[in-house]
């Protein structure tokens, strides 16, 4: 099923980011962007994913995702990386 194949692919993807996050003491820039990199393929894996959900499912959960995202566009704005901005 699509659905359980895509949901490992996002686990895995997820496990990728804590551990590359976890690999370090201290950050340098180049790190900040692979760790970005990384986030937001999880992003984009997960909005797919949101297209499983029934439509029910779906409204629910939508106020939550445009939080996060209006959250993460302020932060990307005030103190994100310049390529990172949306």
């Amino acid at each position: 099923d699509a659905a359980v194949k895509d949901a490992v692919a996002i686990m895995n993807t997820f496990t990728k980011l804590a551990n590359t996050a976890g690999n370090y003491q201290t950050f340098e820039s180049e790190d900040y962007l692979l760790i970005a990199d990384i986030y937001a393929d999880c992003r984009r894996q997960l909005a797919r994913f949101f297209d499983y959900l029934p439509e029910a499912a779906q409204a629910r959960f939508y106020n939550y995702a445009q939080s996060v995202r209006t959250y993460e566009e302020k932060v990307s704005r005030e103190d994100g990386i310049e390529r990172m901005k949306l």
